[in-house]
């Protein structure tokens, strides 16, 4: 079916690709198209595209459909059936393609509306606004219903998501590339929807949450049966926020989350694999304090793969940007810290701040230094202090980082960290000392909370001040001993 040169005025093509892979997919789809035949209350017209459809779920559609007949607000039905699983990205652009609104909107099969939510979620749409979605139960970012605010009408954020999107049709021709308005690389479905805002921003539209919509969303129903995802929820997600990477630059993915709200901080453990007994006894607490204090939305752990810790950190920081995070909090998986030691450090307000460690190997110096010496050494600062106090450089054992401070530090020294082959590398100095001496070198205060003291784990012992104390005793001692023989 060809478009008509002009879209009807006024009128909705509500889009809903299905996939009736088993039964309890049959029951979700019904609930979903009964709520919407009950709810709608603007001319649309419905486009179901069926995936892989049989005899079966094409005579279930054409029943269930039947309903929107008598509703006065329908204006023509279709049902497309396809032999193969064109997924949500293809059977979006089969959609759209055989749509006539002048608005276009996605729909997931798992949804239960709200009444009046159509005509609601068009009151948001001017000229500067071209897509708006709800807010919802089930969904990432801005749009979860805990956020929002009384007395909120609308919130313009840089990017919604697909599982209920009102977009206009010009604003959708107006980003159409190489005859596609769903780019097909993101297949079944993941990102495809961060692409098009992408492609929306470019061209100055706007997008927002309609905060007075809400909309149940039961939640990746469908997706859940895709043998990709059942092979790995974490690398199907993974994969298509890397084709993201691969279509744009750094900077343009970064402006995602200019008005987005993502998670504040990112826990960063990088591992080789030998993470000790002691500290998976100790993360669960320090888990629940920051959960209780942030919200668990707020708080995303990050474990790096078996690596060298220069690598491992390079990734930890690489997934932080995809994830928007305010902060960065990298714990090494050998330390003890107290159960609110990510409030402690988040409550002194730097850009970057970290606790006192100790080397786990004699002389048991504490790991912060001010100056170097005459042989480009670092000098451990070894007086005793319960304050926060500034240093030239620390490790990551315990620190909290900003991650603005971290794309700063990017952006001025892109072309050194392409020619090194990443953010840390490795040195006789560690690749955490390094870093925090780009920082420096930037003009970034590091400081280190010195009554924190976190516990290093040694083979035998755990290494604290009191170790530390100990040991420079002992020497003394034995220096005594030898001056009075």
């Amino acid at each position: 079916m060809k478009l008509r040169n002009k879209p009807y005025k006024e009128l909705t093509s509500l889009i809903m690709p299905v996939w009736l892979k088993n039964k309890e997919l049959y029951q979700y789809t019904k609930w979903c198209l009964d709520s919407l035949n009950e709810t709608v209350d603007r001319l649309f017209e419905l486009i179901i595209i069926n995936n892989q459809a049989d005899k079966k779920s094409n005579k279930f559609l054409k029943d269930l459909i039947q309903q929107f007949k008598k509703n006065k607000y329908c204006k023509e039905i279709k049902l497309i059936s396809c032999k193969k699983n064109t997924g949500w990205t293809g059977g979006l652009e089969i959609g759209i393609k055989n749509s006539i609104g002048q608005y276009i909107c996605f729909l997931n099969n798992d949804l239960i509306f709200e009444r009046a939510w159509l005509s609601k979620m068009l009151n948001h749409v001017r000229d500067d606004v071209a897509a708006v979605g709800p807010t919802s139960n089930f969904v990432s970012g801005r749009q979860l219903i805990k956020f929002n605010k009384k007395g909120t009408y609308e919130e313009k954020v840089n990017y919604l998501i697909g599982f209920c999107l009102l977009i206009t049709r010009e604003a959708l021709d107006a980003v159409k590339e190489n005859d596609y308005y769903i780019d097909p690389r993101f297949h079944p479905g993941g990102s495809e929807e961060l692409d098009l805002c992408i492609r929306l921003n470019k061209v100055g539209y706007d997008m927002v949450i309609a905060m007075d919509v809400f909309i149940y969303h039961f939640g990746s129903k469908s997706l859940v049966h895709i043998n990709e995802f059942q092979k790995g929820e974490r690398d199907f997600y993974s994969k298509r926020l890397q084709l993201l990477e691969e279509k744009y630059d750094r900077d343009t993915l970064d402006v995602l989350d200019e008005f987005q709200m993502c998670p504040k901080i990112a826990i960063g453990i990088p591992s080789i694999g030998e993470t000790d007994a002691a500290f998976l006894a100790m993360y669960p607490w320090i888990l629940q304090d920051a959960w209780s204090r942030f919200g668990a939305n707020n708080v995303v752990p990050i474990v790096s793969p078996r690596n060298l810790p220069h690598l491992g950190r390079s990734e930890i920081v690489k997934r932080a940007l995809m994830y928007g995070v305010e902060y960065l909090w990298f714990v090494d998986d050998d330390m003890i810290c107290p159960p609110d030691i990510i409030w402690r450090l988040y409550s002194h307000q730097k850009d970057f701040v970290s606790a006192l460690a100790y080397s786990r190997n004699k002389p048991y110096k504490p790991c912060i230094y001010k100056g170097k010496d005459k042989e480009d050494n670092w000098i451990p600062d070894v007086t005793l202090r319960e304050e926060l106090i500034e240093v030239d450089a620390t490790g990551l054992s315990c620190a909290l980082i900003k991650m603005s401070v971290i794309k700063d530090l990017i952006k001025k020294r892109m072309k050194i960290i392409k020619k090194r082959g990443g953010l840390f590398h490795f040195t006789k100095y560690g690749e955490d000392m390094n870093f925090t001496n780009e920082l420096k070198q930037m003009g970034v205060n590091i400081w280190v909370d010195t009554d924190i003291v976190i516990k290093h784990l040694g083979q035998k012992i755990r290494v604290d001040d009191q170790v530390f104390l100990k040991h420079v005793q002992q020497q003394e001692e034995q220096k005594r001993g030898q001056l009075n023989t």
